[in-house]
């Protein structure tokens, strides 16, 4: 433990005293947002496709039908696209 009068010395002789630790922090922040996010959508997205695949569209027009087979591989890319923005904003 420190003293308080050693800490606050060391801050004066040493401005820049914690500045490496702001980095550091932010780092861990990201990595558990996309730990915590891609739980989440290895938990999610199996049922959600599970989901949109179980749709009948026997009586739809068959331009929807065909983008709605579609809407599983956006929703892939979205959470792809997702944690690329998050990796490219931490830096």
């Amino acid at each position: 433990m420190y003293h308080t009068g050693v800490y606050t010395d060391m801050r004066h002789k040493l401005p820049s005293f914690n500045r490496a630790q702001v980095p550091v922090e932010r780092s861990v922040s990201v990595i558990v947002a996309v730990l915590v996010a891609s739980l989440l959508a290895a938990f999610l997205l199996p049922m959600v496709i599970g989901e949109i695949a179980a749709v009948d569209t026997s009586g739809w027009e068959s331009s929807a039908a065909s983008l709605w087979n579609l809407l599983d591989v956006l929703v892939v890319m979205a959470i792809l696209l997702f944690f690329v923005r998050v990796a490219i904003n931490s830096r």
